[in-house]
């Protein structure tokens, strides 16, 4: 009988290392644009306390693996209480074996940011040194920890909605990265000398205005993954080379792009192509000093698929995990 390797959310974290992650998304992001791996959009089923359950199925061909992330995006009671949970089921193709089964919470918050800093490495000026978050969740402190990783910052400049949370949070922050950290009362103040911005806020209306944007900058918008919200007004669209994880589910969940769209005010032309495209050599990237570019991320399937693939990698070998016979 086929054994099933149990990871908890514990060892999930602590072996997937962004290094990994953010190789793992190059690969990821190339198979997408080449049509390579396969994966439907994410559906989900929402509740009236503001919960919904996701579903985010993918299958990898060259690996021969294949599996979904079942994951609760919380309410507001639920993110108070601590109880976001995901799970995901990897099965191989060819046997149908239930391979693992993992957390899911910390790989989606590792593999977003990977992605991101893959975005930034691509798309970002290599002499870039200043990183600004928008919001200082466990999405902000992720994504700081891997931009580190692909440019040398030297200072990191955060906002958030509840100041007394922002605040708070810079000494974790300065925990983890060691780099000066100022915290700034305005969105505005926070942005305007930033080589890179992310937002990680999931505000509902714009925290990052086009006219705050300094030449040169690039920006991940990261946190409005439903079509209702937005992060980013239409003149960061119309200032930015934008491009995306992938269009189709870019034009389905970002509303970043949607709210402008239906108001008429940009249309689906203004994102240029896929960062697999650019990783492929089908789309140019950055071509100059003072462009600003922007990457939109609504998060794939394929994503959590590679992630979960390489926690189950790494389990076998170092031991980590319990198999049992299900």
């Amino acid at each position: 009988m086929n054994q099933t390797l149990i990871i908890n959310k514990k060892e999930a974290e602590a072996l997937l290392t962004f290094e990994d992650a953010i190789k793992a998304m190059r690969e990821v992001f190339a198979a997408i644009s080449q049509g390579d791996a396969i994966m439907l959009q994410r559906e989900m089923i929402k509740h009236e306390n503001g919960n919904a359950l996701a579903v985010m199925p993918a299958s990898m061909k060259d690996k021969g693996i294949t599996g979904s992330k079942i994951i609760i995006f919380p309410g507001k009671e639920t993110r108070k209480a601590g109880t976001n949970q995901g799970v995901f089921p990897l099965f191989s193709i060819d046997t149908g074996a239930l391979l693992a089964i993992t957390d899911a919470e910390a790989m989606t918050v590792i593999r977003t940011a990977a992605a991101s800093a893959l975005a930034t490495d691509i798309l970002a000026l290599k002499e870039a040194s200043s990183l600004c978050i928008l919001g200082t969740g466990k999405q902000g402190l992720a994504h700081a920890e891997a931009i580190c990783l692909v440019r040398n910052i030297k200072n990191i400049y955060l906002w958030n909605k509840n100041h007394d949370t922002g605040r708070a949070a810079v000494k974790r922050f300065q925990e983890k990265l060691a780099i000066p950290i100022t915290y700034f009362e305005n969105s505005e103040d926070a942005v305007k000398n930033a080589d890179i911005i992310c937002t990680t806020s999931k505000a509902h209306e714009p925290i990052l205005l086009g006219k705050d944007i300094k030449e040169g900058a690039h920006i991940n918008a990261v946190g409005a993954c439903s079509s209702k919200i937005r992060e980013i007004d239409t003149e960061v669209l119309k200032r930015a080379k934008v491009f995306c994880d992938k269009k189709e589910a870019c034009f389905k969940d970002a509303g970043d792009l949607l709210i402008p769209l239906e108001k008429g005010e940009i249309h689906k032309d203004i994102v240029i192509g896929e960062i697999g495209q650019i990783i492929l050599g089908e789309s140019q990237g950055r071509t100059s000093n003072v462009e600003i570019t922007l990457f939109e991320s609504v998060g794939l399937s394929v994503q959590d698929l590679a992630s979960a693939w390489l926690i189950y990698e790494k389990a076998l070998k170092s031991g980590h995990g319990i198999k049992v016979e299900l």
